[in-house]
């Protein structure tokens, strides 16, 4: 791995580093300033292709870095927070796992150019990608599943089944119409069967329990 040291993004820096990146070799970039991080390395992700991680001192400064990538890179500039350490027994708030839950799922799907995380996110333990990837569940309109399997595996992956879906890690079955709600997703979504086809996939509104868009 070779090493860049900037003082300050000018445009020779910046382009030398640019034509440097054009090789195989994985590069480290340190010493720029606060301001310009997320600047260079939104550049460096477009300019190149090849994906770039930006490590900031903590989950505060790395999500602002996030916000201002997204204005160069859209959705392709992600977050990646630290976990939440809790050292009560009391009820605690799941956010910061669905939030981690969230970008790794864009990662390992190739949706991520620019990943912005803290140092100590960095340094936390995690399972491999491949295992990850092979756990996810991906359905479409017309593919064959009993209702009744893709329940009993979700509820193995540790979905809680309940009488009705409210809130993210749940899942619930009436008849034909299975509802869920990914951790990593952003909307609940309403899975309608005729027998074991899937007839239609919609989100829905957990609070009115309305169905939504249609989705394929």
């Amino acid at each position: 791995m070779s090493q860049a040291l900037l003082g300050g993004a000018t445009s020779a820096s910046l382009k030398q580093l640019l034509d440097h990146l054009h090789s195989s070799t994985p590069t480290a970039v340190t010493g720029l300033p606060e301001g310009q991080a997320a600047f260079v390395a939104s550049k460096l992700a477009a300019d190149t292709g090849k994906r770039v991680l930006l490590v900031t001192a903590n989950d505060l400064k790395a999500s602002r870095a996030a916000d201002d990538a997204q204005q160069l890179l859209g959705a392709q500039a992600a977050c990646l927070p630290g976990g939440e350490i809790d050292l009560t027994r009391g009820a605690s708030s799941h956010e910061s796992a669905w939030r981690r839950l969230e970008t790794l799922t864009r990662v390992t799907g190739g949706e991520t150019r620019l990943l912005c995380t803290s140092m100590d996110a960095l340094m936390q333990r995690m399972g491999a990608a491949d295992p990850f990837r092979a756990a996810t569940i991906r359905l479409m309109v017309a593919d064959r599943i009993a209702p009744e399997e893709l329940i009993h595996r979700l509820t193995r992956m540790g979905y809680e089944r309940v009488n009705m879906v409210e809130g993210k890690s749940q899942c619930a079955m009436r008849g034909a119409i299975l509802d869920v709600y990914p951790p990593a997703g952003s909307q609940s979504l309403r899975i309608e069967f005729f027998g074991d086809e899937v007839a239609s996939i919609r989100a829905f509104d957990c609070l009115s329990q309305r169905s939504l868009d249609r989705l394929e």
